[in-house]
């Protein structure tokens, strides 16, 4: 009778222990007043990162007080957050932690986890890499300063929110005055292994010696949305042997600070790039490129080219710039891409450069004369030779970082392009709905491209009578209606 009624004990015991750890708990940390032997509440925080993610259970979250935390953070307990206290942005410094090449100063590899505020700077390796792990999220943070990737979601990933995040001067072995074999970090990546489900909004990437925002090597299904991405040594968003990627209302540009040039004076990175570069088997397929406005860029406003791209729908952007081209094609496979609906405004050079007939253009304005205009590149109800009369022309060759205004893209009420797009059906464009808002200074907004106007417009926004830019609408089925003459296509 006394050993059961011990048992009994023992089990109720455990029972209530287990039923009171079972509510999530919430530790802090904080560098300047913290001790690792205090108890990790508001009053008593924990002094390092690490003591509070060992004392961590899933479902926690650690609340992290500014300060500088000179350590590597791993968070390797399932469904843990690591946040920033509100109104304080923590730094993890790794100007004094040795590693590889890319190993990360902040790691996430359990599922569920996340960290959320948090400046990591100085990094050796890598900054914040998610490996491994299911439905993890890396948002609200600065990265800067990294030897090699900004933010990395490697391996086996699935299921990745990359939101609110800006990363400058990534890829940092690949300066002028440090500079050996290359390098090819980005600032955000998604490779080095089979990811699917990635998204990649609200990011500002600008001023490294990569990539931008680079997604690669075995990824399918991605999304970058609403991103802001400027002065990268290579091209500014890149798909690479990835598959189903989404690039969808991002504002890219150069500004031609020499610091970031590739090879010859002046020579910025290129803009929106698609490859298949290894020429892995089914990879290479299956990407939507629209409503990206693109400046500034020397070597190529939009690049779709290497064995394996096909199935590309590259449609209703504005491309503003390029001395290489314009935008350019070559190596497609038969159905290769489909370009329609874009602006593309050019000053000098090639406008265009196609190397064969595997890419399918039409109803795309050129600011250039039809003569100038490779033939491969002509289409049906093209428009050539007409400004298209954008809201705002600055110098394009003179922007400034952080000071280009989606709405300068606009279309004003004069524009040849309005009214004159070709309608395009669902499901294969713009199969998703349109989210409201966007990244960019001014009255941004998707609006229902109907309000102005009988028809679709060419190009990445339309005019509006604020004139601010609003993007394309989820296209309906239903042939375009009739236009006004003008020089086009045959």
């Amino acid at each position: 009778m006394r050993k059961r009624r011990a048992t009994t004990i023992g089990v109720l015991a455990m029972t209530v222990l287990a039923t009171v750890r079972s509510e999530a708990a919430t530790f802090y940390v904080a560098a300047t007043d913290g001790n690792d032997d205090h108890a990790g509440t508001l009053a008593a925080p924990f002094k390092t990162i690490g003591r509070g993610l060992s004392r961590a259970a899933p479902g926690d979250t650690i609340i992290v007080r500014a300060g500088t935390y000179p350590e590597s953070v791993t968070v390797a307990t399932e469904r843990v957050t690591l946040k920033n206290y509100p109104g304080e942005r923590p730094i993890v410094d790794g100007s004094s932690i040795s590693g590889g090449p890319y190993a990360p100063l902040v790691s996430l590899t359990a599922n569920g986890t996340a960290v959320d505020g948090f400046m990591v700077r100085d990094s050796v390796g890598c900054g914040i890499v998610v490996r491994k792990a299911d439905n993890c999220a890396v948002r609200r943070c600065v990265v800067d300063g990294t030897s090699r990737h900004g933010i990395g979601v490697l391996i086996d990933t699935h299921h990745t929110l990359v939101e609110d995040c800006e990363v400058r001067r990534h890829n940092t072995c690949n300066m002028p005055e440090v500079r050996g074999k290359p390098s090819w970090g980005s600032g955000i990546t998604t490779g080095a292994g089979r990811n699917a489900d990635v998204t990649i909004r609200r990011c500002n990437v600008h001023e490294g010696w990569g990539e931008g925002i680079c997604v690669s090597r075995l990824t399918d299904t991605a999304r970058v949305e609403y991103c802001e991405i400027y002065d990268n040594f290579s091209a500014q968003l890149y798909a690479d042997t990835a598959r189903n990627a989404t690039f969808r209302y991002n504002l890219i540009y150069g500004t031609r600070n020499p610091r970031f040039y590739r090879g010859r004076t002046g020579n910025v990175g290129g803009g929106i790039a698609l490859a298949n570069e290894v020429k892995k088997k089914g990879y290479g397929h299956g990407h939507r490129v629209y409503g990206n406005l693109v400046a500034g860029t020397v070597r190529q406003c939009i690049s779709v080219g290497g064995d394996g791209i096909e199935d590309a729908l590259i449609y209703n952007n504005t491309c503003v710039g390029g001395v290489v081209a314009c935008v350019q094609s070559a190596r497609l496979q038969p159905g290769g891409a489909w370009i329609r609906n874009n602006i593309f405004v050019h000053g000098s050079g090639k406008i265009a450069n196609v190397g064969h007939g595997c890419a399918s253009f039409e109803s795309n304005l050129w600011s250039r004369p039809r003569s100038e205009v490779d033939p491969m590149a002509h289409g049906p109800a093209d428009i050539y030779g007409v400004d298209p009369r954008l809201l705002n022309v600055p110098g394009w060759d003179t922007l400034s970082p952080g000071a280009v205004a989606g709405a300068w893209f606009a279309l004003r009420p004069d524009s040849p392009a309005r009214d004159r797009g070709l309608r395009l059906s669902a499901p294969n464009y713009c199969a998703e709905a349109l989210e409201a808002g966007s990244v960019w200074t001014g009255s941004v907004r998707t609006l229902d491209q109907s309000r102005y106007g009988a028809g679709w417009e060419i190009g990445a926004f339309v005019y509006t009578p604020l004139g601010a830019a609003s993007a394309p609408r989820q296209p309906e089925d239903g042939a375009h209606p009739g236009a006004p003459a003008a020089e086009t296509g045959p």
